[in-house]
């Protein structure tokens, strides 16, 4: 009896090595994501408001990586750099998952296609293996999908709004046998911990065109030649003339 546990155990471990890794791809109450303000129209500092699809999250991976693009800490915008800044430019990291914020609870959010389990299935990297993990988060006027976010980056008007977390340190994936799924957010290394969201106003298109208009026209006026003074007609007398 005891040599058929041991076989059933080492069965489960290799079947479980061969199996998709797993993760819990939501965060805790310790690492709530938030807003930050910013001049113009500024949105509240604080935890990120509860309502249904009101902000999109992507979960990158890399077996390989332990930055992006050169930095491990998170990234907020600030210079609308958005590929030379942000995972989505980055060819190391792989695409795994979208989340979506909590309906009702500030500053939360969940996996958007979870396992029964409440995990997440990391294709491509088998549990038990080891990987680095990164969020992409932005505001859904930036629509809800990465193709999306990157034609409505140059398109948008309004208060656009991304983020990014910190670069986790290496996390083993769970097996759904012996290895537990792993959760992905805490409060110590190697987890991610809370991260804000940053933004700037971007005019709308048509105010940037006439703001170019006008720009050129004055300087147009600018260059033009100092004003001449006014001709008479030759033989056309003013009174007071000689």
């Amino acid at each position: 009896m005891k040599t058929k546990v041991i076989l059933l155990a080492l069965l489960a471990r290799v079947c479980g090595a061969q199996a998709q890794g797993l993760v819990i791809f939501n965060n805790t109450s310790a690492t709530k994501v938030s807003t930050n303000s910013f001049s113009i129209f500024p949105p509240a500092s604080g935890p990120i408001a509860a309502g249904a699809n009101l902000y999109y999250f992507a979960l990158f991976y890399s077996t390989t990586a332990t930055t992006v693009h050169g930095t491990n800490g998170a990234v907020i915008l600030g210079n609308g750099d958005f590929f030379g800044t942000f995972v989505i430019g980055d060819p190391n990291w792989t695409f795994a998952g979208y989340g979506v914020n909590s309906s009702t609870l500030p500053g939360h959010f969940f996996s958007s296609s979870p396992n029964s389990d409440g995990s997440t299935t990391i294709n491509g990297v088998a549990g038990g293996s080891f990987a680095q993990f990164v969020v992409l988060w932005w505001s859904a006027n930036l629509d809800s999908t990465l193709a999306e976010l990157e034609n409505s980056w140059y398109s948008q008007s309004g208060s656009r709004l991304i983020g990014e977390s910190a670069v986790s340190g290496p996390i083993q994936l769970g097996d759904g046998a012996l290895i537990p799924a792993s959760n992905l957010f805490g409060s110590s290394s190697p987890l991610i911990q809370g991260f804000t969201l940053g933004g700037i106003p971007v005019p709308e298109p048509t105010t940037l065109a006439l703001a170019g208009a006008g720009l050129a026209g004055l300087f147009s006026f600018r260059r033009r030649s100092p004003v001449q003074k006014i001709q008479r007609p030759a033989g056309l007398l003013v009174a007071g003339s000689k």
